[in-house]
């Protein structure tokens, strides 16, 4: 895929993401407000629980098919849609013995996890659901494998805006009159999105399907061993991930915290304050789903020189867009806050999370590059060891310092993992040009931080409201730091030009000054 097609399906790929996460974030926004924030918590857990089972059940199926499948194309002379065969036929097995497990246990799983034995009903329609989450996330990484992200990108509209909806119609019709529970209603919001998301990509496939003579690589077994190692780390990561959130209202409590005030404040973490970071990171997770499929076609056709020369773009990318993001954060980010949570804390928090943005913005990609690049193992010993650190930080500091104590967890975790992660793909790319990576950006940071706001105190002085500053420095700090880090660019190719010219020059004038040659027949002492 030229650079050209890598850059197209991104900006597709982020303008779609970016309108499902704005959506996202306004349902929170107005889930806060109709329900509360402790009832918001409630329902964050349940979302964690239902991904638990949803990744149990599907194995991963979106990276391995998209891995496996590029893998498979890069050879040439494969059979993508055997590929596609296997990954169907492991991702239903894994959702017919995980989802019937839980439709067995449905009566033990309500009273013990949910405190209540009027929801089996709703415990079992999310066994239900399972099958056809399987089977979309194998849909979904098989249009990447084949660069058609725009079907898996409207897939996930359909899916999200079909949920968003019957939700919000619950929540306002259906809830005040008792007429369901809230796990029913969300619950059965996601098996009708899960269900359209279906239709849609199943429709596509029997409409893109390409029938091949060519003998597969690889046969079922073999695709089984080869996904195992994602498998296990998608389980450890969903298994940690949920142990986390699951301590989190917990710790609250030890502190001194009610279990409504728990519950709140939890809600407050996941449902907005780490969806206000992610934000703008959409374009990101975007770049990352498409990097997997174009490491492991590389991979697959033996370049490795297009592999590291992809991995130095997307790195010094996204460090220079996590900058700019860490730097509008910790200026505005109580504004913000208060835009989105309603209150002071909210706004108080996420400046201090500002620091971590470049971090928790690199996990995404590095991700991507080391799946891409075949190092699974890797990625679940170091998440492995990032959850412990996590987990270990927020039982100890939690019942101590409260919230504050979750902030110090996710900064260690994030900062410890990262740092790891970088080493590794430092050694995957044969090096990295940290003068690039890093002072480029600070000074381009600098630059565009005094400039944005000189320009935003010159706005206000004439006809600029106060509420209008963040979006004011937002695109003058913008055309700054991108100037700025244009003319450093710039200056950096130039120097090169230059040492490559005297290089040049040196070599001919030393090949010039050379004395002749003696003739093999006179001694080297004449």
């Amino acid at each position: 895929m030229s650079k050209a097609s890598v850059g197209r399906d991104t900006c597709f790929l982020s303008a779609m993401q970016l309108l499902l996460q704005a959506l996202g974030l306004m349902l929170n926004v107005f889930l806060t407000r109709r329900i509360g924030a402790a009832q918001l918590g409630v329902v964050t857990l349940i979302s964690t629980f239902f991904g638990l089972c949803a990744v149990l059940a599907s194995g991963n199926g979106f990276v391995s098919t998209s891995r496996f499948i590029s893998e498979e194309i890069g050879r040439k002379n494969g059979n993508p849609e055997r590929v596609l065969g296997y990954a169907v036929r492991c991702s239903l097995l894994l959702s017919t013995i995980v989802g019937g497990s839980v439709f067995a246990f449905a009566p033990w799983l309500a009273e013990r996890f949910l405190k209540s034995a009027a929801l089996v009903n709703a415990v079992r329609l999310l066994a239900v659901t399972l099958p056809f989450t399987s089977v979309c996330a194998c849909l979904k990484g098989y249009f990447h494998a084949r660069r058609r992200v725009t079907i898996p990108a409207t897939a996930d509209a359909i899916e999200f805006l079909i949920h968003g909806a019957a939700l919000a119609f619950g929540v306002i019709f259906l809830l005040p009159g008792g007429y369901c529970s809230l796990f029913m209603l969300i619950v059965t919001s996601m098996l009708l999105g899960q269900l359209a998301a279906f239709c849609y990509l199943g429709a596509w496939y029997l409409h893109c399907r390409s029938k091949s003579g060519n003998a597969c690589t690889m046969c079922l077994r073999g695709f089984a061993w080869a996904a195992l190692p994602l498998l296990l780390n998608s389980y450890l990561t969903s298994l940690l991930s949920t142990a986390n959130d699951a301590l989190i209202p917990f710790t609250l409590r030890q502190f001194g915290h009610s279990t409504e005030e728990a519950f709140a404040q939890f809600g407050v973490f996941e449902a907005l304050l780490l969806p206000a970071l992610f934000f703008p990171a959409v374009v990101l997770g975007c770049l990352s789903s498409i990097l997997v499929p174009e490491l492991s076609r590389t991979r697959g056709a033996g370049s490795r020189a297009d592999a590291q020369a992809l991995i130095g773009s997307v790195l010094r990318r996204t460090l220079r867009f996590a900058g700019f993001v860490m730097l509008v954060f910790l200026l505005y980010g109580s504004q913000i806050g208060m835009l989105i949570g309603g209150d002071a804390f909210a706004g108080r928090m996420l400046r201090i999370l500002a620091p971590v943005i470049p971090f928790i913005y690199l996990e995404i990609v590095l991700e991507g590059i080391l799946r891409g690049m075949g190092r699974q193992n890797f990625s679940s010993v170091n998440y492995l060891a990032e959850y412990m650190i996590r987990i270990s930080v927020l039982l100890i500091c939690v019942p101590v310092f409260g919230f504050y104590g979750i902030l110090a967890s996710y900064y260690a975790s994030n900062v410890i993992g990262n740092l790891v992660r970088l080493w590794m793909v430092r050694r995957l790319a044969g090096g990295i040009p940290w003068r690039s990576l890093l002072l480029r950006p600070g000074v381009a940071m600098f630059a565009a931080w005094q400039c944005g706001m000189l320009v935003c105190r010159l706005l206000r002085l004439l006809v600029l409201p106060i509420w209008a500053e963040p979006a004011a420095f937002l695109a003058a700090g913008g055309l700054f730091y991108l100037f700025a880090l244009g003319v450093l660019d710039a200056m950096d190719q130039q120097k090169k030009t230059r040492n490559a010219e005297l290089h040049s020059v040196s070599g001919v004038l030393t090949v010039q000054t050379l004395p002749p040659a003696l003739p093999r027949d006179i001694p080297a002492r004449y």
